[in-house]
């Protein structure tokens, strides 16, 4: 491929390998070469990434493993769920039990809490694949956050579900 400083083609690349282009992103393919900049996308392990590492750093459960995170984030006993729909336990009762720091949906939540754009930094490509959908449905089968729960600000879940889980 010839490399080219056309902003229309850059443009159009970017619309082609990624969500479309932004802010910053023509300047940055440019100042690299069209070419070389799919070349790294291609290659996401050449992409020295110290500003994703850092934030990923900071989501303590993502060295968890499954048992210790069924663990710490326990699911709510179906039991005491039958008891408060017949009202014999109170909801007040319930998040002494399982305060929301301690719920599975925190999960989630520590890595919504996490930027997008910090996440993603000079990985371009890697905002093609949206996990969020795989991730939402594992979190909704495995751990029983509600359906109607959101898990990330300003996403729309898809409405049928992966069947990876089912």
């Amino acid at each position: 491929m010839a490399d080219t400083t056309d902003e229309r083609v850059i443009r159009h690349v970017l619309s082609r390998v990624t969500f479309g282009a932004r802010p910053g992103d023509v300047e940055r393919v440019r100042a690299v070469g069209l070419s070389v900049w799919l070349e790294r996308q291609l290659q996401p392990a050449t992409i020295e990434d110290r500003a994703t590492d850092a934030v990923l750093r900071e989501l303590p459960t993502l060295g968890m493993t499954i048992p210790s995170l069924l663990q710490a984030y326990p699911r709510p006993d179906p039991a005491v769920r039958e008891k408060i729909g017949s009202g014999e336990m109170s909801r007040a009762e319930m998040l002494a039990l399982y305060p929301p720091e301690k719920r599975p949906g925190r999960i989630a939540a520590e890595l919504a809490a996490a930027a997008r754009e910090q996440l993603f930094e000079q990985r371009d490509l890697a905002v093609t694949t949206d996990f969020r959908a795989l991730f939402g449905e594992v979190v909704r089968s495995h751990l029983g956050v509600p359906p109607t729960a959101p898990l990330f600000p300003g996403w729309r879940q898809p409405t049928t579900a992966l069947g990876f889980f089912a």
